[in-house]
């Protein structure tokens, strides 16, 4: 057990419990602001360069499913798999009936046993929250190891991180020394009622390659906007935001410094 890792490990039933009763606001949160679209446009363009029109795609962690039904709307076969029933509910009563003949599958269950599933079975794996929910080193490989075996060889893995930049910034703003000290390594923060662990991209790049992925391309999605209020940035032309975001989103010695960042990986075409 890493240094700062709870005991027990992640609490899933409490996730699953938070997330069913929050699905719609998680379903809506990203087109809450400027600064949410943000985040859903600079992926939006990594699936749209990485995942192909056609290809079989597991979301691993899907909540509600906006970044399914966007696959979907690419053409790809999409299979969702959610600690959250309602969510998953939810993603069925909203996904468009011309798009829901893609829908491969949409099951309850955890991204650390997909064991259900047959090895090499996707040409990509999304995981947009098991790897900042799941607060144990143990978990987060449990996950990895799971998303590597269910991928075809040359396949992608598309993984979504929180960083602690904020918490940092805060915590040195309040001249809290000890949670300074804790945050510049990464640990779990908590957020509505739930653990979240919040590392750094060099630890997720070791993690990814420890795990047998090659790390392809890293992108930071608030940047410098992390740190602004709320009010300048509904103020920004939303192109012109965007545009911002995107000149600085992979500057490697800013792509911590935001409150979300993905990584693209591809497994290799060697065997298992």
């Amino acid at each position: 057990m890493a240094a700062g890792e709870p005991r027990d490990g992640t609490d899933q039933g409490t996730i699953a419990r938070v997330y069913d009763e929050h699905a719609a606001a998680e379903y809506e949160r990203l087109d809450r602001s400027l600064l949410h679209r943000a985040e859903f446009v600079l992926t939006a363009e990594l699936l749209d360069e990485f995942v192909a029109p056609g290809a079989e795609v597991l979301d691993a962690g899907s909540g509600p499913g906006r970044y399914a039904e966007y696959l979907l709307g690419k053409g790809c076969r999409v299979g969702l798999t959610d600690l959250s029933v309602d969510s998953l509910r939810l993603f069925e009563q909203r996904v468009d009936r011309h798009l829901a003949g893609g829908v491969l599958f949409c099951r309850q269950g955890s991204a650390t046993d997909l064991g259900w599933l047959s090895p090499e079975s996707f040409d990509a794996v999304l995981l947009m929250g098991p790897l900042y929910h799941l607060v144990t080193l143990d978990e987060r490989r449990a996950a990895l190891r799971e998303a590597r075996r269910v991928l075809r060889p040359g396949g992608v893995l598309v993984a979504a991180y929180v960083s602690p930049y904020r918490p940092l910034m805060k915590a040195v703003e309040e001249g809290a020394r000890h949670e300074v000290e804790r945050l510049r390594a990464g640990g779990p923060t908590m957020h509505l009622e739930m653990q979240q662990y919040r590392g750094w991209p060099r630890e997720a790049h070791a993690t990814l390659a420890e795990a047998g992925f090659e790390v392809l391309r890293t992108r930071n999605l608030q940047g410098f906007a992390a740190l602004m209020d709320r009010d300048t940035i509904e103020s920004q032309d939303p192109e012109g935001f965007f545009a911002m975001l995107r000149a600085t989103c992979e500057l490697p010695d800013l792509l911590g410094a935001t409150l979300h960042f993905v990584c693209v990986a591809r497994r290799p075409d060697e065997a298992l």
